[in-house]
């Protein structure tokens, strides 16, 4: 239950940090991704997430399969060898 419990919360942050950026300018070579896009995107093991947030936030809930990754400090090692796949950067903003 805990672990279905973290996914609903973690898909629901994700979805409002979507919402978020509705309204904002797109930038050229990103594309935004619904939630279902996303969750299906898991269950076919066809992305690779990352979290952006603090490291304690990110041990306290995440998306699933989400790796942690200081945004200061993204390293070409952190990112997929297979540059064809999807990624996903996501944080919160905690203001």
């Amino acid at each position: 239950m805990t672990i279905l419990r973290t996914t609903l919360v973690a898909l629901g942050v994700l979805f409002l940090a979507f919402a978020a950026r509705a309204g904002e300018a797109k930038h050229e070579g990103f594309n935004e991704l619904s939630v279902d896009e996303v969750a299906d995107l898991i269950a076919k093991r066809d992305i690779d997430i990352f979290d952006n947030n603090a490291y304690d936030d990110w041990k306290a809930g995440h998306v699933p399969t989400a790796k942690w990754v200081s945004f200061k400090d993204v390293k070409e090692a952190d990112l997929p060898k297979d540059r064809s796949r999807k990624v996903v950067f996501y944080c919160h903003d905690r203001k």
